[in-house]
């Protein structure tokens, strides 16, 4: 094989590997999960989502083993009263960035299999419109970081 032949071939793995990344879609970061004191059935799940893919992507839902259900929500605020309302889908815009945080969008931990202590991680799933899975690590803490 030659030098050339070799070059090229880097080049295009190279170049594959980037534009398979960047289509690849969301990033995850600075994901926790908010301990609770046992018997409280249900958690909130934080992070900030970022797309570097030239197109949007659609979350749908959501799955943990650590739990029997996910969903998405955002606090609402009804005649005075905050309220909780689940979030059927969420767009993450092309170049653009999602926060799911306190006070705001979030994801519903519903039914843990056991009461998680701070400074355990959990797996967490993100399904997309498309059918993709996005999977990441969430950090059990006491409170915000």
């Amino acid at each position: 094989m030659t030098v050339r032949r070799v070059a090229t071939l880097a080049l295009a793995g190279a170049l594959c590997s980037y534009a398979c990344g960047r289509a690849g879609g969301l990033v995850v970061e600075d994901a926790w999960v908010r301990a609770t004191p046992p018997g409280v059935a249900v958690q909130a799940g934080y992070l900030t989502l970022r797309n570097p893919a030239p197109g949007a992507a659609t979350l749908v839902g959501a799955r943990s083993d650590a739990f029997g259900r996910v969903e998405i929500h955002e606090s609402v605020n009804r005649n005075g009263m905050r309220a909780m309302r689940r979030i059927e889908r969420l767009e993450v815009p092309a170049g653009g960035r999602v926060q799911l945080e306190p006070g705001g969008r979030h994801l519903m931990l519903i039914e843990p299999g056991r009461p998680y202590r701070e400074g355990e991680r959990l797996r967490i799933v993100l399904i997309l419109a498309d059918g993709r899975e996005h999977g990441f690590d969430a950090e059990v803490r006491a409170d915000a970081p």
